[in-house]
């Protein structure tokens, strides 16, 4: 089925109980390719287990949910031990899981169907095989030291500075064209469904901005956490789709498995989001740099862009393009409340980072960016 993989994948499953981990192994086995090295319960050992087997994907049995198992399947989630596929019945395992904040952009979700895990069948047997074989890949591509220096990404040449001068002098018109002027851009991976909670159900719903928001998350998950934060938020929230038209007072979550981008519409009087399905950058797809990039080509003035806790370096590339093009204001969310600090600290370090802030207090940074006049004329109400 997967020829072309050279070594066995080894994957450890863990289960409500031993009856539907051997369900789940059977259905794996039928892959030649995979090799269960372990099932288990969850239980207080299970880090334990995790070190001796080495796996380089964790298979996961979301009932266990029902059993006190949250602890634990938030802890493997948002470990580096290795990439995890759930297996869950679809619309519970989202809600139960987001409330956790326990996902990622290693998550890959499985919907079984059936209400309890008795038998898989062949089309959940094909797609539980092909997350596995795609996690895997996710072991050795998302680490955090593998992301290229900031000396490496700085174009100093001459000829650059000159074009972004001359770039400059047209910006102040464009962004009075256009007709919205402040656009607030936020990176994130694990840890981040709690810390954008600590964000966007504070901002007032009268603040003049629209937000674009990257969260890590695989397909399925970004709906619901969007629903959710869009019922505990004054701002209106909603999973972005392809063509939507960029409004203030709304923010916008590109969708599991597609990169959300910004461009002018033909009569440059506003802005669109495009969702394209091209391959993942820094491993991850959404991608922070592939929306920071996208607005940094749009030549507004008012931009804020904020990277929050996560894993590894995406959104420091598009950080540098915005502060440099755009001269926008740059918020990292500070190491005492990250969960991970890769992302944050990946900015920090590139010296770009405007201010340093725990979550917390990253909604007052906005509120005091945006809630000003910086660039000569009113933001839009």
């Amino acid at each position: 089925m997967y020829n072309s993989v050279s070594e066995n994948i080894k994957v450890l499953i863990i289960g409500q109980s031993h009856f539907s981990g051997q369900i789940i192994a059977n259905t794996l086995k039928s892959d030649s390719t995979l090799e269960v090295v372990d099932i288990c319960r969850n239980n207080a050992d299970i880090v334990k287990r995790i070190n001796s087997c080495n796996p380089d994907v964790i298979a996961i049995d979301t009932q266990i949910q029902n059993i006190g198992g949250m602890e634990y399947l938030e802890k493997i989630i948002n470990s580096n031990f290795a990439p995890v596929v759930m297996l869950g019945k679809n619309e519970e395992s989202y809600e139960s899981i987001l409330k956790q904040g326990s996902v990622n952009a290693r998550t890959y979700f499985v919907d079984r169907q059936d209400e309890y895990l008795e038998i898989i069948s062949e089309p959940v047997k094909k797609e539980l095989i092909k997350k596995v074989h795609m996690a895997k890949n996710l072991k050795y591509n998302h680490i955090d030291n593998n992301c290229i220096s900031f000396d490496e990404k700085i174009d100093t040449s001459e000829d650059t500075i000159h074009y972004n001068k001359f770039e400059r002098k047209y910006r102040s018109d464009f962004s009075k064209k256009l007709g919205i002027k402040n656009i607030v851009a936020i990176g994130t991976s694990t840890g981040g469904p709690k810390a954008l909670l600590d964000v966007l159900p504070l901002i007032p719903k009268d603040l003049s901005a629209a937000y674009l928001i990257v969260q890590h998350m695989p397909p399925g998950f970004t709906n619901s956490f969007a629903r959710r934060l869009d019922n505990l938020s004054e701002i209106r929230v909603k999973e972005a789709e392809d063509g939507d038209i960029v409004r203030a007072g709304t923010a916008y979550i590109a969708p599991g498995g597609y990169h959300m981008m910004v461009k002018k519409d033909e009569y440059a009087k506003n802005l669109k989001i495009c969702l394209s399905d091209k391959p993942p950058k820094n491993s991850v797809r959404p991608s922070a740099d592939i929306l920071f990039n996208s607005l940094a080509e749009t030549d507004l003035d008012n931009l804020v862009g904020i990277v929050m806790t996560g894993m590894g370096c995406d959104g420091r590339e598009g950080l540098i393009n915005m502060k440099e093009r755009n001269n926008a204001v740059i918020i990292a969310e500070s190491k005492e409340s990250c969960v991970v600090y890769g992302m944050p600290r990946a900015v920090i370090n590139a010296g770009i980072a405007d201010k340093i802030v725990p979550a917390s207090q990253i909604t007052n940074e906005i509120i005091n960016y945006v809630g000003v006049d910086r660039n000569g004329y009113e933001s839009i109400h």
